[in-house]
């Protein structure tokens, strides 16, 4: 949803909602906003490209097995730069939501080295800082599996994940406190 928000413009967004997630038809979409179909197929389009999905890729989200997200964990938790790499696809992405009230990167961070040295760094610094007081839960959030980072006092961030072909093509980690808060 942050990516759609963020990438698409109003119109992009009324035409994909209402195609993949609640099923209508180009006829029936060109209906309802007063457009021609063939001008709602190439807003599709436009709204697959801008979201990097391709025109053959299903828009239905991987599954995350709790085993992957395992293997991800420890990957982390033992260092293993080479784990962590063999988890993640070439292009992927790591999007942080902080809503101004707590850390969080300004810009997408991009790339399998790139992202892999973030969350390494990350995990490193969790486990000398927080001396264990964070804690790693595997959770549904929003239909799908994801993680918590919980501390003995509150949810320090939520982690969604993306799979493409059984490797992590996106995580979205919002720290707002705001919107932990309903987690």
């Amino acid at each position: 949803m942050l990516v759609l928000l963020e990438r698409l413009t109003p119109t992009e967004r009324t035409v994909f909602v209402l195609r993949e997630a609640l099923g209508f038809d180009y006829p029936e979409i060109a209906e309802l906003l007063d457009k021609q179909e063939a001008n709602c197929r190439k807003l599709m389009s436009r709204a697959r490209s801008k979201m990097g999905i391709s025109e053959e890729e299903p828009i239905a989200a991987e599954a995350v097995e709790v085993e992957w997200v395992g293997r991800f964990l420890a990957s982390l938790e033992q260092g293993n730069v080479d784990q962590l790499l063999s988890l993640l696809t070439e292009d992927v992405m790591l999007v942080a939501d902080g809503g101004g009230k707590a850390t969080a990167f300004k810009h997408p961070i991009q790339t399998r080295n790139h992202v892999a040295r973030i969350l390494l760094d990350g995990f490193g610094q969790i486990k000398r800082y927080d001396q264990g007081s964070i804690r790693f839960e595997v959770a549904p959030l929003n239909g799908e599996t994801g993680i918590i980072l919980r501390s003995e006092k509150e949810i320090v961030a939520a982690l969604l994940i993306q799979l493409r072909r059984g490797k992590l093509a996106a995580m979205y980690a919002v720290r707002n406190p705001d919107k932990l808060a309903r987690v």
